[in-house]
C-alpha cells in the first residue's frame, strides 16, 4: 500500500463498485461502497491532497466532472467492469468533435 501512497496522482475519482448478482453477499454489500472506500482514503491523506480524492457514483457525474475539469494534456486512467468503456468512448467523442 506504501508503493499506491506515492504515486505522483493529482486526482483520484472513485464511482461506484460494479454490483454482480450473486458475488457479494447482502452483509458485505452494505459494508463494502465506493464512498466508504473514498472515505478512508481521505483520512490518510493531509486536507490538501483529500480533497483530490472524489466520489462521484454514475458514470454521467464522472463524465461531466471530467468534461468540466479537463483543460487537456491530462492523463486519465480509466479502470473498471461492466459499462465503464462507455466513459471512455463519450470523452473520446465529445474531445474529438471539440477540436
Amino acid at each position: 500500500m506504501s508503493i499506491l501512497s506515492r504515486l505522483p496522482v493529482d486526482k483520484l475519482i472513485v464511482g461506484d463498485i460494479y454490483d454482480v448478482a450473486g458475488r457479494e453477499t447482502e452483509e458485505i454489500t452494505k459494508e463494502v461502497s465506493s464512498e466508504l472506500l473514498v472515505k478512508e482514503i481521505r483520512k490518510r491523506k493531509d486536507k490538501k491532497r483529500a480533497e483530490n480524492v472524489l466520489w462521484l457514483p454514475t458514470i454521467d457525474d464522472i463524465y461531466a466532472h471530467l468534461k468540466q475539469n479537463l483543460a487537456g494534456g491530462e492523463v486519465v486512467m480509466i479502470m473498471g467492469a461492466g459499462s465503464i468503456y462507455n466513459l471512455t468512448l463519450r470523452l473520446q467523442k465529445g474531445f474529438d468533435t471539440a477540436s
